[in-house]
């Protein structure tokens, strides 16, 4: 049998004092986590501001930490330290039978039906918001932004129209975003963590005056649901509960949607070839018919290239979690205490698990080529196991809506030498916000 060792004596990757591999990663965090593993090997250890983390690189690393059998690893541990100061009590925080007990309640808001009332409701305000798009320049990232707001907005929260209400939350909520992702954790004023911990508060107030009125009088909108989720058992989620779910969804849903819709469309704007197949597809569908959840369901070919694109540029690159009980893993025993991270992001460019695996290729998705599915944890933009996204058919129900828009109306490219300078940490992005123009076809 081989020598298992302890984590302690894994490879340490000796780089600068304090900051660590911080700057590196933000420049080229692929290449970096690349070159570590050809030097160290899948299980290594590094630092990043503060403190050291041990490496986990292989969709084994990712089935087992995901999968989290027996409760070895704490999701809340990983990531508290990073969202709850405007987040608490976020689903992703949440561990074993506490985990379990919210998302059995959670599940009824993301049950089929009510896909279908959030379909209803999404479709109609994307259209509008893309008409507006027409042969003028724009950066892609932030009109996507303010739609994906728009859209969480209007069918999470259907808040009132009077006195300005939507455009106070949607200021709040992008305050509190910027919040959570900031490097710089002051709180003072007007420092962006300060007004993001003030937006946070606004919303949590603002909600908490909406929810007796969600109870009485519940509507399509995921607001009403979680106020009324309830699991065969009878169990409901708090009042406090309802409001700090909403906040969460609302940041996630928004926040990776417009990840992904903007390499989306640097991808297909790359690759007019694809762009052209799709765009064939879409014309085919009646635009006099309003757009239902059936037909985006079934359009099958849009998401094997939100897949791919999901492949390419995760939204989430590294996962965090803390050993809570000993576990082994590639010959190293983890011990309760040790800070790890597997790594979406590095498994997704894995040449060992891929074909080309910097090539933009939908097809590799396709149920006749299937590579995804060489190992079950080798694509996990969603993550997996009991933390797997719950509202991830929600996101790839908006995600193929607003992109089958963007097709039927518009045609885009890029010069041929552009290629988007992207930040993956401390959130995935493009630095120069992606400039396009969406030219009308007619």
């Amino acid at each position: 049998m081989a020598e298992t060792l302890a984590v302690q004596a894994s490879p340490m990757d000796w780089t600068w004092p304090v900051v660590g591999r911080l700057f590196e990663a933000r420049r080229d965090l692929l290449n970096t986590l690349q070159t570590l593993e050809r030097r160290y090997g899948p299980v290594f250890q590094t630092r990043v501001p503060g403190v050291r983390v041990v490496a986990a690189l292989s969709p084994d690393a990712n089935a087992l930490v995901l999968r989290n059998k027996g409760d070895v690893v704490s999701s809340r541990q990983g990531w508290s330290q990073f969202i709850d100061h405007v987040f608490p009590g976020a689903i992703m925080t949440a561990d074993g039978d506490d985990h379990r007990r919210q998302r059995r309640i959670m599940q009824a808001a993301f049950r089929t039906d009510a896909l279908r009332d959030y379909v209803a409701r999404l479709t109609p305000i994307i259209t509008a918001r893309i008409a507006t798009w027409a042969d003028r320049d724009l950066l892609a990232y932030d009109a996507l932004k303010r739609l994906t707001l728009e859209v969480a907005t209007d069918v999470f929260v259907r808040p009132a129209r009077s006195r300005n209400v939507g455009g106070r939350l949607n200021r709040a909520f992008i305050d509190a975003v910027e919040a959570s992702i900031s490097l710089v954790r002051i709180n003072l004023w007007p420092l962006p963590f300060a007004k993001g911990r003030r937006g946070a508060a606004t919303l949590r107030r603002h909600f908490r005056r909406m929810l007796p009125d969600k109870r009485r009088h519940p509507g399509d909108d995921l607001f009403s649901q979680l106020a009324l989720a309830r699991t065969d058992d009878g169990e409901a989620f708090t009042d406090t509960e309802v409001i700090q779910h909403l906040a969460f969804l609302m940041m996630a849903a928004h926040d990776t949607s417009t990840s992904t819709l903007t390499s989306l469309i640097y991808l297909l704007g790359k690759h007019p070839d694809q762009q052209r197949r799709l765009r064939a597809a879409a014309l085919q569908v009646d635009v006099d018919e309003p757009l239902r959840f059936d037909t985006l369901d079934g359009m099958t070919a849009l998401e094997h290239t939100i897949q791919e694109a999901l492949r390419l540029y995760p939204p989430l690159p590294v996962m965090p979690r803390v050993a809570i009980k000993p576990f082994d893993l590639h010959g190293y025993r983890f011990t309760p205490g040790t800070l790890l991270g597997v790594s979406p992001l590095f498994t997704h460019y894995d040449p060992r698990l891929w074909t080309q695996p910097l090539r933009f290729d939908p097809d590799r998705f396709a149920p006749e080529r299937a590579e995804h599915l060489g190992h079950r944890y080798q694509w996990v933009p969603f993550g997996g196991g009991p933390h797997l996204c719950i509202g991830r058919r929600f996101a790839m129900l908006e995600i193929k809506a607003t992109l089958h828009e963007l097709l039927r109306r518009y045609r885009w490219t890029l010069p041929g030498d552009y290629t988007m300078p992207y930040q993956l940490i401390p959130i995935a992005k493009p630095r120069d916000g992606l400039p396009i123009r969406f030219c009308s076809l007619e």
